[in-house]
């Protein structure tokens, strides 16, 4: 049985993110110069965006959408440019074996499976 580890941390180095580096920044369409708004297939990617910055919103039936989402099923959700998520975590990695939980783009806890405690203290002892 793999154990749940948690580490409260603000530090990013941490983040298993794709799209950190793309946090509060608005990204243009190559073609029409304008702010990207809508949802895009990139290599199999799905990305989202409202006026420019990764955003992913709610359906219908209120659930969160990920802004950012591969066929490997690592997943993000930002709100208006930033890193988000109210009721779960913000980064789904390694088929759900990570976690990273952050509100308005501060990590707040990463939540990972024992099998992953190596990677954690790969990092802290760097």
């Amino acid at each position: 049985m793999n154990e749940i580890i948690e580490m409260k941390t603000p530090d990013k180095s941490y983040s298993k993110s794709e799209c950190l580096k793309y946090q509060g920044v608005t990204v243009f369409n190559d073609v029409s110069q304008k702010p990207c708004d809508g949802q895009y297939m990139v290599s199999d990617t799905i990305v989202r965006f409202r006026n420019g910055l990764l955003h992913g919103g709610k359906a219908p039936d209120g659930l969160d959408i990920p802004a950012y989402e591969t066929e490997t099923g690592h997943t993000e959700y930002f709100e208006n440019g930033f890193l988000h998520r109210v009721n779960g975590p913000a980064v789904i990695s390694d088929w759900g074996d990570w976690e990273e939980w952050w509100n308005e783009g501060e990590l707040i806890l990463i939540r990972a499976r024992s099998s992953l405690k190596t990677e954690l203290e790969k990092k802290e002892n760097s």
